[in-house]
């Protein structure tokens, strides 16, 4: 199991009009006898075993729904990428530089960026692209390292404000500057003085426009400002937090955890920016973990944990990805539409594996996740669109396949790990363990794949009433 982070922004805004839950993916009539190709990655890649969501022998899981009839998206992706660069490893972060016209930063475990033009690229875990092009803006053959276990330097989470880009994950150091799994670079790509270190691994980022948030497995969420000093910071217990997503005046705290600043409200919280404080109007249903205090075992991550967040389809409403090895006849792998002021679900979708990865794309959402028990009757490998209305599958398949221990580094488990959709130029960013598309050519589109998509057609306003 793996987890991951988004980094989107949402309103908040309560509406009334869809408390109603829309189970699109219901409880599961295949048996979990289905094979189940996991392969558990070192714990530095994964905190979380990919086997997690192997079914145990004789139960049934919802997690593996039955098969669906597809509907046609009222935002159409495109069914054929775009020309664009590549790695030789995992992307585990995705984002578009903010403040800087054209870059797309991304971050995981590679050494190597390849151009579409077949050209190589030293990148040690991160680099900054042309979003048009995919060709290779910055790499650095310093950037992050770790002076006690030279193997944990993944970068797992990026943001960036006014042209500086914050960089999270395992390492230590940055360009041989000491950097305890955070650091910043500026528009130049020369490291800043911004340097509020995290006692654990950072695994999730976001910013409003002028704080820094910081979580992951350092047992609390902190708010930094921009001149690095910790402005506030709120204890989380029972797990690690995955997600951070902020916009309107709050932010959304993701994870693995089953209390935070005190209050027992499993893995997803809503507070106020300025303090930290809980807001207790947001009070979403998920199933807990079973054992609070357990840290290995089923026990430790069969709830509906929350590991990604992003903007929904209005002000109104959130996108949560859920991962976790569920009970029999329960779920735990799912995308969740839910109401932003309440935590209420408008609909749910089953991905088989851990969400980890969610965005809006035009009137549509699409989920992205990882497909250990190679099944696809329910949906295509590693990512679906789903219409906001109903949460219904779309007929898109973005024919991304391939779990090459050879290639990936995370052992070959596969999947969507990180998405970027980008509103202004229309395209789809996927990132993740995948080394195929449409079952040819081979690491041509491995782990970075793009497609464009057509967003609905502005509604014409009413003629005035004489």
């Amino acid at each position: 199991m793996r987890k991951v982070l988004s980094s989107v922004l949402v309103g908040l805004t309560a509406t009334g009009l869809l408390f109603a839950t829309v189970v699109a993916a219901s409880a599961s009539t295949s048996t979990a006898s289905s094979t189940c190709s996991a392969i558990d990655a070192p714990k530095a890649m994964n905190d979380l075993p990919a086997s997690a969501d192997c079914p145990t022998p004789g139960a049934l899981h919802s997690n593996v729904a039955p098969l669906v009839t597809p509907v046609q998206a009222t935002s159409p992706i495109s069914s054929t990428p775009l020309t664009f660069s590549h790695t030789n490893g995992d992307i585990l972060a995705i984002t578009k530089v903010a403040g800087v016209a054209n870059e797309l930063a991304i971050g995981g475990n590679f050494s190597v960026v390849i151009e579409a033009n077949g050209t190589s690229v030293p990148a040690n875990n991160f680099a900054v692209l042309n979003e048009t092009t995919g060709d290779v803006v910055f790499s650095s053959s310093g950037g992050p390292t770790n002076s006690v276990t030279a193997t944990d330097t993944y970068v797992r989470a990026i943001t960036s404000l006014n042209g500086v880009i914050y960089i999270g994950g395992d390492f230590d150091t940055w360009d041989g500057t000491s950097r305890a799994h955070v650091a910043a670079i500026d528009a130049s790509f020369t490291l800043t003085s911004w340097n509020p270190g995290s006692t654990g691994e950072v695994r999730a980022l976001a910013t409003d426009g002028s704080t820094i948030y910081i979580g992951g497995t350092s047992g609390a969420v902190t708010a930094v400002g921009t001149s690095g000093g910790a402005l506030w910071t709120k204890y989380i217990s029972g797990g690690s937090v995955h997600a951070l997503l902020a916009t309107n005046g709050v932010l959304y705290v993701g994870g693995l955890f089953e209390t935070y600043d005190g209050v027992t409200q499993h893995g997803l919280v809503e507070v106020t920016p300025s303090t930290g404080a809980m807001i207790p109007a947001f009070a979403p249903v998920l199933r807990p973990d079973s054992d609070s205090s357990a840290t290995t075992g089923n026990a430790a991550y069969d709830g509906e944990d929350p590991i990604s967040l992003s903007v929904g389809p209005s002000p109104s409403e959130i996108l949560v990805g859920c991962g976790g090895h569920a009970p029999p006849h329960e779920a735990s792998n799912e995308t969740i539409l839910m109401n932003a002021a309440t935590g209420a679900r408008v609909w749910s979708f089953s991905t088989i594996g851990d969400s980890q990865a969610v965005g809006s794309v035009g009137d549509t959402a699409v989920a992205g996740y990882h497909n250990s028990i190679n099944n696809t009757t329910s949906a295509p490998y590693y990512s679906a669109q789903l219409e906001d209305s109903s949460g219904k599958l779309t007929t898109w398949d973005p024919q991304i396949t391939g779990q090459s221990p050879g290639n990936n580094a995370d052992a070959g488990n596969g999947g969507v790990q990180a998405m970027y959709v980008d509103p202004a130029n229309d395209i789809l960013f996927l990132g993740g363990a995948f080394i195929q598309w449409a079952g040819m050519n081979p690491l041509t589109h491995a782990s970075l794949i793009a497609f464009t998509f057509t967003p609905p057609a502005a509604s014409i306003p009413d003629a005035p009433t004489i």
